[in-house]
């Protein structure tokens, strides 16, 4: 099957290797970003705020000094969890 595209979004090593020739064999189309801007985190937030979605269980509040702990969970097996805020 040719086409379609590929989005790279975040940072997730220093490097990586991409498969350049199955990307240009199956005529892919890839695009990247690494952040959102200002606009886009205010009505993020205001979305939020106005109740118009829920993000659940996605986000947790963790204590600071457990981070290590959650750093390795997200990585291993975090079940529903996204992302963690850690309070002090």
């Amino acid at each position: 099957m040719c086409g379609g595209r590929v989005v790279l979004s975040g940072l997730h090593e220093e490097s990586s290797e991409m498969p350049v020739a199955e990307l240009i064999r199956k005529e892919q189309t890839v695009q990247a970003s690494s952040c959102y801007t200002p606009p886009n985190m205010r009505a993020a937030i205001e979305l939020l705020d106005r109740g118009g979605v829920s993000i659940g269980d996605w986000l947790i509040d963790v204590p600071l000094a457990d981070g290590s702990i959650w750093f390795d969970r997200l990585v291993g097996d975090p079940g529903p969890v996204a992302k963690d805020l850690l309070v002090s």
